[in-house]
């Protein structure tokens, strides 16, 4: 195989860092490459616990009671969103080793953004 040559697979990854990739790759004389259709799933942020607290105090912050069952919901509910704080998902198009093109990208929030890429921007 020359170095202009690569061969089309499709396989699932796990990164020293936790990150995940399962899709369509090229691999070449000089590695791997994601190209095609694929999913990126970051299962943690990479963010201090202590940065992570303060996002959830300030989502939570309006939710504050005096009876003990509503402190459990809130407390429940803070259990969820430290859980859901903790994945990022993108699927979609790659191109030579970046996110390029139609794609859906879920946030930890809840939120997802739906449309297009170019170049991981």
């Amino acid at each position: 195989m020359t170095s202009q040559q690569s061969e089309f697979r499709k396989d699932c990854f796990v990164f020293a860092n936790g990150d995940i990739y399962e899709g369509e790759y090229t691999l070449t004389n000089s590695g791997i490459r994601r190209h095609g259709f694929g999913r990126y799933i970051r299962p943690t942020l990479h963010v201090y616990d202590m940065e992570q607290d303060k996002l959830l105090e300030r989502e939570y912050s309006t939710e504050t009671t005096d009876e003990e069952s509503d402190n459990e919901k809130v407390d429940e509910k803070a259990a969820n969103a430290r859980e859901s704080i903790h994945k990022l998902i993108y699927e979609g198009g790659w191109i030579d080793d970046q996110m390029t093109g139609e794609c859906k990208i879920w946030f930890p929030s809840g939120c997802y953004y739906e449309g297009s890429v170019y170049k991981n921007r």
